[in-house]
């Protein structure tokens, strides 16, 4: 079997260390699905809680938006489950409701909504294996007694992915441009990746959209997501539209630019929930053609990530995944 680690994601290393064996839980952060994408990627379970769940990352309180997560990543939901019980042992916001020990599946039926397959910038629409594995989940779920339905895309995913650059364009900039008051040095430009690069002068292109980008991302967006859970208990969101690439689809030596947009349109849904604040949960429902693992994202309203973790026990149970150290 051919494995392919090399992972967009600032929680890659986390996740091979656990897909390969060599450990069953490890620390990950997520400011636009960096959780999710490597689990999504190795087959694991990976969760990123409501915003303020834990306990901030130091320095997240300045900005405008706080989309920054802890979490972890694990081989199982009883590992995740467990991870958040003890954490709330040590802190518990009062303003969600308690997680507690999550170890059973969901007793009740849900309303879930899932997305038609949007056409998404220069990929065109999903690779056929992601809208596979999606269809296959609607289908395991309805087989539940879940009540599964297919909506249109409530968001225009160019102009989200926009608004997302911009903003992440932003923190770029202000950690680049403003190194000497924020760290106490000055970042040579050398020293910085390709990939923040090109967010920083994507920023400073359109710098006056700004304004616009916080309006759009501090209101609309979580607009639509409560209109959404109005109606629904989950939404059922893709993680990437394409399979896990080979070593080099992310090369430091590509363009800058070329960076940006491929890891915008690689995964441009991941970053709604950190965004909006939500709880999403990525678990591995399927295998693409290629024998890797294709993970789907489960989100709920604000607090309910016991929620999450009873259903995802019971996709677990029904459909026990393939552990990757295993496969042969």
């Amino acid at each position: 079997m051919e494995y392919r680690l090399h992972i967009l994601g600032s929680s890659s290393g986390s996740a091979s260390l656990v897909t390969s064996g060599a450990v069953a839980i490890a620390q990950a952060n997520d400011g636009a699905g960096s959780t999710r994408i490597p689990a999504n990627c190795c087959g694991l379970v990976g969760l990123k809680p409501t915003r303020e769940r834990l306990v901030n990352h130091d320095g997240t309180k300045f900005l405008p938006i706080n989309m920054v997560y802890e979490g972890v990543l694990t081989r199982s939901v009883r590992d995740t489950a467990a991870f958040y019980a003890e954490a709330e042992k040590f802190y518990k916001n009062p303003k969600f409701p308690a997680i507690g020990n999550v170890t059973a599946p969901l007793k009740r039926r849900l309303k879930i909504a899932f997305f038609e397959n949007p056409p998404i910038g220069e990929t065109g629409h999903m690779h056929d294996d992601i809208n596979r594995v999606q269809q296959e989940t609607a289908k395991l779920l309805e087989s539940l007694g879940h009540y599964v339905e297919m909506i249109p895309m409530p968001y225009n995913v160019e102009k989200m992915k926009q608004y997302y650059l911009n903003y992440y364009g932003f923190l770029a900039f202000m950690m680049i441009r403003f190194s000497p008051l924020m760290f106490g040095a000055t970042i040579p430009p050398k020293e910085v990746e390709p990939f923040s690069y090109g967010l920083m002068k994507r920023f400073e292109k359109d710098i006056f959209k700004f304004p616009e980008t916080l309006r759009v991302l501090k209101t609309k967006i979580k607009e639509k997501e409560n209109e959404l859970m109005s109606q629904y208990d989950v939404l059922m969101i893709p993680v990437t539209t394409l399979p896990t690439p080979k070593i080099g689809f992310f090369s430091p030596h590509l363009p800058p630019r070329e960076i940006v947009e491929k890891t915008a349109n690689f995964a441009p849904f991941p970053g709604m929930q950190n965004i909006s604040g939500a709880p999403s949960i990525c678990l591995p429902m399927g295998i693409d053609s290629n024998d890797m693992p294709v993970g789907v994202q489960f989100a709920a309203t604000d607090g309910q990530e016991r929620l999450l973790l009873e259903l995802s026990y019971e996709l677990e149970q029904a459909q026990p995944w393939r552990q990757m150290y295993d496969a042969s």
